[in-house]
């Protein structure tokens, strides 16, 4: 009897685990097609709609449970900061759950059922084919802009943005680093396939040059430093593997051929750093308000913040009804009311306007230098307490996966996701990409499954 209700328990979890990693696959492929697509609305309600396909075709009781309970948090949340906040704006709030909605697809699925080798690879045979076909048309653009702009650097990247803005001339927005972001975590994914087993290797050439046409400074520069910290905490090196050399110096090159393709766009790392130091870049202004005025007139504004949607983060933008289109030519939401608070107002405003203006007159702000990126919005909304947590959760993360290591298989999908996991803290000190679906979901998707393999004992030891 009792073997037999072992058995049947058995049963029971393959195939709930079966309908599981249908589900997330089924939900990965529909998040790949979103966040690839034209459509900015389809991109914030990716997060959505990838829970809904997953609760649909898993039937899960649990995450439909997890789910109420985040909409629960979230109001609680809310109720506590409009008690602590005079001027707190709910609408903005309400936009801040929408655009921090990634990490609800994360949170709400178990990871337990999706400890499976086999999930991974039916997904990076999706991304094997996303990556060609999104390089091939991020190559067509970049030979385009050069036919317009006679050089591969300088501003020639903006013309890559791949099916996000399929057009062959410049969308010049958010499309170009949102290629970025997407083609590296996508690149980073096929990696270990391609060291490991010898494949990909056509659909990683091609990514990888487009990312370099792509010329996201910011992007390569993280991505690079993650990868250098990954491999040191990792440490995946074997000297009896010739895959090892083969990656090492394949990396090498295509280091060199971005840095004298990008030259001059590297060269100008150097002024941002020396403006920022100095205190005259946009950024450098709000970091200083906020660290040193905002907390005189907000006491709590180190320990707890603002409240999420409240100063600079991408909702509390939006909420102000000036985001879409421009501050000088605004296109609000319909139906959604607008306003800012008088931290945002007498703080960040100012800097805002001037770089609008700036932009009218056709002098280009890059993000680099505009006061606006997902640390300094959470030390703000959320507090201090909110953004060190962040930081020593992605170490607590990367010592956990480190303590299990051990065969050479198992360090080179940990150097992977740590590379990703990295790359997705550092690009946070650059814009409110946390808040953008259609930059990070199908990172934290690829991340989660990832992690769950490495820190599962059977997945991690089947790993060859």
């Amino acid at each position: 009897m009792i073997d037999a209700k072992r058995s049947y328990m058995g049963f029971a979890t393959s195939i709930t685990a079966e309908r599981y990693e249908t589900a997330y696959r089924w939900a990965f492929v529909f998040t790949l097609i979103l966040c690839w697509s034209p459509s900015n609305l389809l991109a914030y309600l990716a997060p959505l709609i990838a829970v809904a396909v997953f609760i649909f075709l898993s039937k899960s009781i649990t995450v439909i449970r997890n789910v109420i309970i985040w909409i629960l948090v979230w109001g609680i949340i809310i109720a506590l900061y409009i008690l602590l906040t005079p001027d707190f704006l709910v609408h903005s709030a309400l936009i801040s759950v929408l655009t921090y909605s990634s990490f609800l697809v994360i949170l709400v699925i178990p990871g337990r059922f999706l400890a499976d080798t086999h999930l991974l690879d039916r997904m990076l045979k999706w991304v094997y084919w996303f990556v060609i076909i999104e390089a091939l048309v991020g190559i067509t653009q970049g030979l385009y802009g050069f036919a317009q702009t006679g050089t591969l650097d300088a501003a020639n990247g903006d013309f890559v943005e791949g099916t996000i803005h399929p057009a062959l001339a410049s969308e010049l927005s958010l499309s170009n680093p949102m290629f970025a972001i997407n083609m590296a975590f996508l690149l980073l994914a096929l990696l270990p396939n391609l060291i490991l087993r010898g494949k990909g290797a056509l659909a990683i050439a091609l990514g990888v040059i487009s990312l370099i046409l792509a010329s996201v400074l910011h992007v390569l520069l993280m991505l690079a430093v993650a990868a250098v910290l990954a491999v040191l905490i990792f440490w995946p090196i074997s000297l009896r593997r010739r895959m090892t050399y083969l990656a090492g110096a394949g990396l090498i090159f295509a280091v060199i051929i971005a840095f004298f393709a990008l030259r001059r766009n590297f060269s100008t790392a150097d002024g941002f750093a020396r403006q920022l130091l100095s205190g005259e870049s946009f950024r450098s202004i709000a970091i200083e308000r906020a660290v040193v005025d905002l907390p005189r007139d907000y006491p709590l504004l180190p320990l707890v913040g603002l409240g999420p949607g409240q100063f600079s983060s991408r909702a509390g933008l939006i909420g102000t009804g000036l985001y879409f289109g421009s501050p000088n030519n605004p296109r609000p939401l319909p139906l959604v009311p607008k306003g800012m608070t008088k931290a945002f107002k007498e703080n960040t405003l100012d800097l805002w306007l001037e770089i609008a203006d700036l932009n009218a007159r056709g002098i280009s702000v890059g993000s680099t230098h505009k006061p606006f990126m997902s640390w300094l919005s959470v030390y703000i909304e959320w507090g201090a307490l909110a953004i060190a947590s962040i930081f020593c959760f992605t170490i607590f993360l990367l010592i956990r996966v480190r303590l299990v290591m051990h065969t050479y298989p198992q360090r080179i999908l940990a150097t992977v996701f740590g590379t990703g996991l990295l790359l997705l803290l550092f690009i946070g000190a650059q814009e409110n990409y946390w808040e953008v679906p259609q930059a990070i979901l199908v990172g934290l998707m690829i991340l989660k499954v990832q992690y769950v393999i490495l820190m599962n004992p059977q997945t991690r030891n089947k790993l060859t």
